[in-house]
């Protein structure tokens, strides 16, 4: 506990609680909806919670995160920061104030706190877990011949870093849930006892963000509009929905429609505002207690996409858009812009070449 308070930016007492997020590997384009359930995680658990502290682990050593940041110390720290800063001012469209509950921590600062520690407990996760378990932890097929160690390895560190981090709750964000699943078992059958027991921390299942994905195929394959991303500002709402598929009189496959009613139901945005002509239909508002209605006007094609869109766009500006630039607001932040540039220059190169 002595370890985390003196690495953590955030003040961690004695007594207090630790709710912890584990936030992606670091990548150039981190989708918004990561930062947005971690937030969302948070939130409620510090508003149920006044005592606890909120801490936001971001693992530096593993080699996924190395890998990832082409193996660039200075990259990692800047999308980390990024991350974070979202996080916090997602969290405080979720509950006013709870970001300044909200800290971060390296995982390598942690770990050289306590090295010896965190290292036996790795060995001792190594010796704990089959193999297959932990390959199934990191996402990997028992029989796969290609499986890559590293993967494995950061499965492993999992089970040190919930300790480390002195985890009382984990956020659960559905994508790492295998690695910290096998941190809970590891925990929970672990006899070493003494100095070494530690209790495996509750599990916090967040409920679902808004979907900020409006293609998932199309964000894999690298269109940086198909998605909402850390960073984004208010000026993305338009130009992203504009290009969203969004087809008049079909309320099931609409992204639009799925997005704009999502910020409504969580309680991000009290309304969406339509604005239209007297001559088709006139305005309209549709709050928490409408969505039936809002997605019959849509299957019915008495609300039009073009009157659609930019309700959303307008909702989205003045909610998770707008917390989003926040988080890209801070003193170093042109420093980081310019390492990250850099970054996606030299991965560019390297695919270039092989």
């Amino acid at each position: 506990r002595r370890a985390l308070a003196a690495a953590a930016d955030v003040a961690v007492g004695d007594a207090a609680r630790v709710v912890v997020a584990f936030a992606p590997a670091p990548r150039l384009q981190c989708p918004l909806a990561d930062a947005a359930r971690h937030a969302r995680g948070l939130a409620d658990a510090l508003r149920a919670d006044a005592g606890a502290v909120g801490v936001v682990y971001c693992s530096d050593w593993a080699a996924l995160a190395v890998d990832a940041a082409g193996a660039d110390a200075k990259a990692i720290a800047a999308c980390h920061r990024r991350y974070v800063r979202a996080v916090r001012a997602l969290a405080d469209l979720y509950a006013p104030g709870v970001g300044a509950r909200v800290g971060a921590v390296a995982q390598s600062a942690v770990a050289l706190a306590r090295p010896s520690d965190y290292w036996i407990d790795v060995i001792a996760a190594g010796r704990r877990v089959r193999l297959a378990d932990a390959q199934r932890a990191a996402g990997q097929r028992a029989d796969d011949e290609g499986a890559r160690v590293g993967a494995v390895v950061a499965a492993l560190m999992r089970c040190a870093d919930v300790a480390a981090a002195c985890a009382d709750v984990v956020v659960d964000d559905g994508g790492a849930g295998g690695a910290l699943a096998l941190a809970r078992t590891f925990w929970a059958e672990d006899d070493r006892g003494g100095a070494a027991a530690y209790a495996p921390p509750r599990v916090a299942a967040a409920a679902p963000p808004p979907p900020l994905t409006l293609d998932a195929a199309a964000a894999a394959a690298g269109d940086e509009n198909a998605a909402f991303w850390v960073g984004d500002g208010p000026d993305a709402a338009k130009r992203k929905l504009k290009k969203a598929f969004c087809e008049p009189g079909n309320a099931d496959a609409n992204p639009p429609l799925a997005l704009g009613a999502a910020l409504v139901e969580s309680g991000l945005v009290a309304a969406l505002a339509v604005a239209r002509a007297p001559e088709n239909g006139g305005d309209a508002r549709y709050g928490a207690g409408d969505l039936d209605r809002l997605v019959a006007d849509v299957a019915a094609a008495r609300l039009h996409p073009g009157d659609l869109k930019p309700a959303v766009a307008a909702a989205l500006r003045e909610s998770v858009l707008a917390a989003s630039a926040a988080a890209a607001d801070y003193p170093d932040a042109k420093k980081d812009a310019a390492c990250l540039k850099a970054l996606a220059k030299k991965l560019a190169r390297a695919k270039k070449s092989s």
